[in-house]
């Protein structure tokens, strides 16, 4: 998820997922050109599973998305 939608930060659209209990054991990776240690502070804080850098590295991305499909879902 970019951390700047149009409309709605990608934080908002985070905290409305973790409300619903349909949608909060879904990890989000969060993408951004911010790439401070507080940008990635913040994003671990608000729940994100990854936090990924623009340009996005697609080995990257890949390995991180990989990582989610080993992951056990939670009951």
């Amino acid at each position: 998820m970019d951390i700047n939608l149009p409309g709605m930060s990608g934080y908002e659209a985070m905290r409305k997922l973790q409300e619903w209990p349909e949608t909060r054991a879904i990890p989000v990776i969060a993408l951004s050109a911010a790439a401070m240690p507080r940008d990635t502070r913040r994003a671990a804080e608000a729940g994100f599973y990854r936090y990924l850098t623009k340009p996005v590295r697609v080995d990257e991305l890949t390995g991180r998305s990989e990582e989610l499909l080993l992951v056990p879902a939670a009951p």
